[in-house]
This record gives structure tokens, C-alpha cells and sequence, in this order.
């Protein structure tokens, strides 16, 4: 790209206000108004020879339709890896529904919805609502702390939706939630200090790679969490 540029400005007349045919921006071979623009801004480009080469106006109109050409190859990479991204966010929240089922056996439930299920819905639910902010403002500042203010928010519902909560869950709850703060916070003031994260420099400009980033994410939570959960919904007290 930067090589195509640079022969495209290489190849560049001075503007010629005499000339009738001029078009806003248009140019001319004999100009003398000192200032250069781009040949294929002219009114008939055909009509001039480069100043610089003894290379045509044709060599010119080439570069620009491979650089065309490298457009369209590009746009339809971008369509297929947005595709691959849809699809590979449907098999997170389907692998994530799977979780949710397996670890409700034996679980408590409230309004016949499993405790464990409703845990694992609102981990998703709060990556996609924090998605929603973060895609219109392209950034993945809040990124980790929106991870750890998900173990918290889960852990927390998990106890107070469970009916019967010993010291064991209690226990648990506390060591979760002390680790999920402290490494939520060192990650996003690293973040802040830093000013970004470079691995979201491409991803955040796609709408499917950065919503299947933050869906990854509420995958990770359930996972990690998935353990403690099971403990702390479950019905069987030891």
C-alpha cells in the first residue's frame, strides 16, 4: 500500500488554471502553479505523459486498478473472517448452555429456572451489554475489569439465590471474589497505564472478532467458575 501511494505522488503534475477543461482538483502536464496532484485527476488523463518517466499515463491507471483489486480481495478476507466470527460465537454460547445444563443437576432453582443456569446466562448477558459500550466507543479499556466484575456479580447471585448457604459456600463466595478484585484490578490499571491492549488493535474494528472476544470471555468465567458454583447451588450439603 505504502509503495503504491509513493508512486502514485512520484507521478504527479502541477495544477494548470489556464486550462478550460479543469475540473475541481483537475491537473495539467504544462501547469505552473507549483502545485502537485495526483495524474488521474485530470479531466482527460489520457491527453499527458508523466513529467518524471517515460512511463504512460496507462502505467498510472494500473497501479490504481491493482490497488482496486486489493480492495475487493481484502473486503471479501473481512466478510469471511466476520462470518467465522458469528459462527464461532454461536458454538461459545452453545458450549456455554451445555455447561449451564450439566452442572444444574442436583442444583437448587428458583421459579423452575436452575440457579446455576441463571449464573452462567448472566455472565454472558453482562460481556454483551458491556460489548455494546465498547463497540461504539472501539475500546477494550474496561475489558478485564468487566471480567472480574463478573466473577463477583455471579458469585454473589449464586448465594443470595441459593436457599441453603452453609460456611462452606460462604468461604468459597470470599475467596472467589478477593481474587477476582485483585486481578481485574491489576489488569485494568496495567491497561490504563499502558493506553491500550495491543492485541485488540485489529479486533475492535470488526464487530464479529470483538463480540466473540467478549463472549469468550463469559465462556472463561463459566468455566473457571463452574467448580464453586456447583458447590455453592447445589443441594447436597456435606
Amino acid at each position: 500500500d505504502r509503495r503504491s501511494q509513493e508512486i502514485l505522488d512520484r507521478y504527479s503534475v502541477p495544477a494548470d488554471r489556464s486550462n478550460p477543461r479543469r475540473t475541481p482538483g483537475a491537473i495539467s502536464a504544462s501547469g505552473s502553479s507549483g502545485r502537485s496532484l495526483p495524474i488521474t485527476e485530470c479531466a482527460n488523463p489520457a491527453q499527458f505523459q508523466c513529467p518524471h518517466s517515460s512511463e504512460s499515463v496507462s502505467t498510472i491507471v494500473g497501479i490504481r486498478k491493482l490497488r482496486r483489486i486489493q480492495l475487493e480481495y481484502e473486503g471479501r478476507i473481512m466478510k469471511r473472517e466476520e462470518r467465522g466470527s458469528v459462527i464461532a460465537t454461536v458454538v461459545v454460547v452453545l458450549i456455554g448452555a451445555g455447561l449451564a445444563f450439566a452442572g444444574s443437576q442436583g442444583g437448587y432453582g428458583i421459579a423452575g429456572i436452575p440457579v446455576y443456569a441463571l449464573c452462567i446466562a448472566v455472565a454472558f448477558l453482562i460481556q454483551w451489554i458491556a460489548f455494546i459500550a465498547a463497540w461504539r466507543n472501539r475500546t477494550e479499556k474496561f475489558y478485564d475489569l468487566t471480567g472480574g466484575i463478573t466473577y463477583s456479580t455471579v458469585t454473589l447471585l449464586a448465594v443470595l439465590l441459593t436457599p441453603d448457604v452453609d460456611a462452606r459456600s460462604l468461604l468459597l463466595a470470599g475467596i472467589v471474589i478477593i481474587w477476582a478484585v485483585r486481578l481485574a484490578s491489576f489488569l485494568y490499571l496495567r491497561i490504563r497505564n499502558a493506553g491500550e491492549d495491543r492485541r485488540f488493535r485489529e479486533i475492535k474494528q470488526s464487530f464479529g472478532r470483538f463480540l466473540l472476544t467478549w463472549s469468550l470471555q463469559g465462556l472463561w468465567v463459566a468455566f473457571s467458575l463452574a467448580a464453586a458454583l456447583t458447590a455453592i447451588t447445589s443441594t447436597l450439603r456435606l
